[in-house]
């Protein structure tokens, strides 16, 4: 199955930096609420220069410079974005079928997981009563999830699959190789801070990417990867059960 052509994507949430984090790979629930105002430069609908017309300072005169750096950033990012499905959408098609049908039920579950684990954060930060409800619930949510996504239960216990499973990606840090070995143009001299920045960019929008590949893959499959309640599984049907759990059982 080829699917080197993959349509664009839209990043709409935020990923670790590195790979000794532990926290890679989990993004920032607000911005799966939130929608188009967190999305990044290369898909923001604000436009720049909206946004300095509303700042307190108003303009300056250095404001179309500000413009048309941001516009030239916005270029080079669409570029590496593309870069970016382009190698990995070569990488995923060249794994034998069986790597990418083992490996897509585990990157669903871990991408569930860093969909919970920001939203646990944040309940639990805006109270006690909060924090108290996500101790109670938290075990449940999770053994829901593990069902919803149909793990075989009859050797493994819900609590193993979590620990073994959710933590990261196994595809996504696969092509995480093919993402580090792509040359990045102007860093040769860059600092300490926009490596870290670009590197940034190459991780928010590689987890999209295995999104994209995986999402696609299973749509296309003659044996599709479904859930307990008989759905095709994607990324977006994961974020809606993870959000119908958490009204569940938290509610707001």
């Amino acid at each position: 199955m080829n699917i080197n052509n993959i349509s664009s994507i839209s990043t709409t949430y935020t990923v670790g930096e590195a790979q000794t984090d532990p926290n890679h790979g989990k993004l920032d629930v607000k911005s799966v609420k939130q929608g188009a105002d967190v999305l990044p430069t290369v898909s923001r609908k604000t436009s720049f220069l909206s946004k300095i017309k509303s700042s307190p300072n108003g303009y300056k005169e250095k404001s179309p410079e500000l413009v048309k750096e941001k516009a030239s950033q916005e270029r080079q990012q669409r570029s590496r974005l593309s870069s970016i499905e382009s190698a990995c959408a070569k990488s995923f098609d060249d794994l034998p079928d069986d790597i990418k049908v083992s490996g897509m039920k585990q990157h669903f579950l871990s991408y569930a997981a860093s969909i919970m684990d920001r939203e646990f954060s944040l309940i639990c930060s805006q109270s006690e009563n909060g924090k108290q409800s996500v101790e109670e619930h938290k075990s449940a949510i999770r053994i829901d999830l593990i069902k919803w996504l149909s793990f075989d239960l009859s050797n493994k216990d819900p609590k193993e699959i979590w620990a073994s499973s959710a933590n990261k990606s196994h595809i996504e840090n696969g092509l995480r190789n093919t993402v580090d070995s792509l040359k990045s143009p102007g860093l040769e001299r860059a600092t300490k801070e926009e490596r870290r920045k670009a590197q940034q960019f190459d991780y928010q929008a590689l987890t999209d990417v295995s999104n994209k590949l995986l999402d696609k893959f299973n749509q296309l499959s003659d044996t599709p990867l479904r859930s307990s309640d008989n759905q095709v599984i994607s990324s977006r049907s994961v974020e809606r059960q993870v959000y119908k759990l958490l009204d569940k059982y938290i509610g707001n």
